[in-house]
């Protein structure tokens, strides 16, 4: 959260999303007062046009209602009682129902129905085709006692699919009605220019459409004053549905206005903002985000990844950044320059530091006894006046393989074979010295003969077990087992001496097993052991261990990595 591509981020949405939402908010609400206005308008049209159909439906009613009683024809033929008297009476209803029908220009049929006269009466327009006034004439005759019709205000009839608005008046059973079809009811809207593609149409109350609508996928429609998406030629598109109810009959005046043209309607500098929203949404913003992640963000990635690798100790990285600006190159120069020298100055110490410690790693090989020498040439002196010169030869060559290994032997690390085989000179040198009362004895793995060891890691312990484990007679008794072994989750080997002498005093004992009085400044005793922990300590940086107990005498156990540490083997060894 505190990284700069966050707040890089964070500060640009601060500024740009407020804009956004501000000009996206101005073009919606443009939108909105547009479609408002423009719904408003429609409304006042359709609302003025179906005033004018109600008020010509109620005029019709009205003269429906007066003929039915005023008018003597529809009496006359009633109670004639003659068929001259009944031919006169129909002549003189179709001649008065003709000319009325000229005057009502909305109305496509006028029709009499007088049951008990068996007579059915019908004038109408030229514009209804025979077919029809033959299903006006059924409809009426097979429903006049019925309740499909109601005889009380304006209803739409479905007759053979097609759609009829009616009114029936009824009175001592006759009925006298006119009827108009729904598209010609239509027939005013359509001599206005509404504009393209505006389609204006009648539905029943449930929304059902009852005049057709030309490549206009719609049978019935159910929302009021909102936007509708249809489909028009096999294409979507939305549109601004705007309705009113008729007063005097079961139907609704319908416009739909394409959205499109709603939009045109916008002033010039809006529909501009709607571009400039588009350009700034879908290029601008995404054009500066690519920018800040190219030219800052994964530049900064880079140093950052770079420098993580530095802090985990990785100093042969070097910062690859392609030229972005001159900060950056600045920062790339000095931040490699500055690896640079950290690495040559790194060789320069490390190099100081490998010499210190070779130094005194050999001055703590080279800590050894004299009293070794004193008493292997005091044997020799012995041997000489018991002139048992075998003896004596075996006793030359183990001080000579002896003393090669110590004086010419400048490596930290030598074969465990090799040192076996120095020990084995060791203690046959010891046993001459002890008159054969030291025993020992060695078990080693041949799999591990080519192990590296450093040197006299044995023998500094069996000098110790010689040297403080003898019994009461004189006589030491020395083992050594070598094997395979685990510490601290690695491989290593596990190198135990044992001896059976009295063991180490308490206060040794706490002393080799504490790093902290590893090595103390005072007493010169057990200066050997302490040597083989400082070198290890300084070989191994941890990794081996030394472990000095009691069983039945001194134990020692001494675990050594089976891989010392590549750089000490390549610049030490």
């Amino acid at each position: 959260m505190n990284s700069i591509r966050t707040k890089l981020i964070r500060s640009f949405l601060f500024f740009a999303v407020p804009i956004v939402i501000l000009l996206l908010f101005t073009n919606i609400y443009a939108v909105f007062l547009v479609r408002t206005q423009v719904s408003e308008s429609y409304e006042n049209m359709v609302a003025l046009h179906l005033n004018q159909v109600d008020t010509a439906l109620t005029d019709v009613e009205q003269y429906l209602s007066l003929a039915i009683y005023y008018e003597d024809s529809l009496q006359a033929i009633k109670k004639s009682q003659s068929d001259m008297s009944s031919n006169l009476a129909r002549i003189s209803l179709k001649n008065k129902l003709t000319n009325d029908i000229l005057v009502y220009k909305t109305v496509d049929c006028f029709f009499a129905y007088l049951p008990e006269a068996d007579t059915f009466l019908s004038v109408n327009k030229n514009s209804m085709e025979y077919r029809k006034r033959d299903q006006i004439s059924i409809f009426v005759q097979n429903n006049a006692d019925t309740d499909a019709i109601d005889f009380d205000s304006w209803k739409v009839y479905t007759i053979e699919d097609s759609h009829y608005l009616m009114r029936i008046i009824r009175s001592n059973n006759m009925y006298l009605g006119a009827c108009i079809q729904m598209e010609s009811l239509k027939t005013p809207m359509t001599l206005v220019d509404l504009g393209e593609n505006i389609y204006t149409f009648f539905t029943d109350r449930s929304g059902s459409v009852l005049t057709p609508l030309n490549n206009l996928d719609l049978e019935s429609i159910h929302e009021e004053n909102s936007l509708i998406k249809l489909t028009q030629n096999g294409k979507k598109a939305n549109y601004q549905f705007v309705s009113q109810s008729s007063s005097k009959g079961d139907f609704k005046l319908n416009v739909l206005i394409p959205e499109k043209n709603t939009l045109n309607y916008l002033p010039h500098i809006l529909r501009f903002s709607f571009v400039i929203l588009f350009v700034l949404c879908f290029i601008i913003i995404p054009a500066y985000l690519i920018f800040i992640n190219k030219d800052i963000l994964l530049p900064l990635k880079s140093l950052v990844a770079s420098m993580k690798k530095v802090k985990n100790g990785d100093l042969n990285v070097r910062i690859n950044l392609k030229p972005t600006s001159d900060e950056f190159e600045i920062v790339k120069e000095t931040f490699n320059n500055m690896l640079t020298q950290i690495q040559d100055l790194q060789i320069s110490v490390q190099h100081e530091k490998n010499t210190a410690l070779k130094e005194e790693l050999y001055r703590l090989q080279m800590q050894q006894s004299p009293h070794f020498l004193i008493n292997s040439l005091n044997i020799l002196y012995n041997l000489s006046g018991s002139k048992d010169y075998k003896l004596i030869e075996e006793m030359t060559l183990c001080m000579i393989r002896y003393y090669r290994f110590i004086y010419t032997n400048h490596f930290n690390f030598v074969l465990l074979k090799d040192e076996i085989s120095h020990c084995e000179d060791y203690l046959r040198i010891q046993k001459m010295s002890m008159k054969d009362k030291l025993t020992y004895s060695f078990t080693v793995p041949d799999f591990l003969d080519d192990t590296p060891v450093p040197p006299l890691v044995v023998q500094t312990f069996l000098e110790n077990a010689i040297k403080y484990s003898a019994t009461e007679d004189g006589s030491v008794a020395i083992s050594v087992n070598i094997d395979f072994s685990e510490y601290k989750q690695e491989d290593c080997i596990k190198i135990i001496v044992k001896d059976n002498g009295n063991g180490f005093p308490e206060d040794c004992l706490h002393m080799f097993n504490n790093t902290e009085k590893m090595f103390p400044q005072k007493k010169s005793e057990h200066m050997g052991i302490k040597n083989i922990q400082r070198r290890m300590a300084l070989l191994y940086k941890g990794k081996s261990d030394i472990r000095i107990s009691n069983s039945d005498g001194a134990k020692i156990e001494i675990y050594l990595p089976v891989s010392p540490d590549i750089n000490i083997m390549r610049k030490l060894f």
